[in-house]
């Protein structure tokens, strides 16, 4: 599971994530994100005030909607797209 996706509506990055997720049946938890007056929160685990951002149980925070989406499948131990699968050594190396 993702445990917090700060997200806004209408942003296409943060609907990509919710389509990777929903076509893998990951279970996110999602948090509305105000970008113009950013919540505490939100600054500390974003300070450039980007959406999506993940932040995980452990405070892991990833940025970036491509990064956000890999490690989600690699959490479900999912097989990897292409892209995926060039990553997979890395992805070897994460906690």
């Amino acid at each position: 599971m993702l445990t917090l996706l700060r997200v806004t509506q209408g942003n296409s990055r943060s609907t990509a994530i919710r389509a990777v997720a929903k076509a893998n049946n990951l279970e996110l938890e999602e948090i509305e994100a105000n970008t113009t007056n950013p919540s505490p929160d939100f600054l500390k685990a974003n300070p450039l005030h980007k959406v999506p951002a993940f932040v995980g149980a452990d405070g892991f925070v990833l940025t970036e909607c491509i990064a956000i989406a890999v490690y989600g499948m690699w959490l479900l131990s999912a097989p990897l797209s292409a892209l995926g699968a060039a990553l997979a050594p890395l992805l070897a190396m994460a906690p």
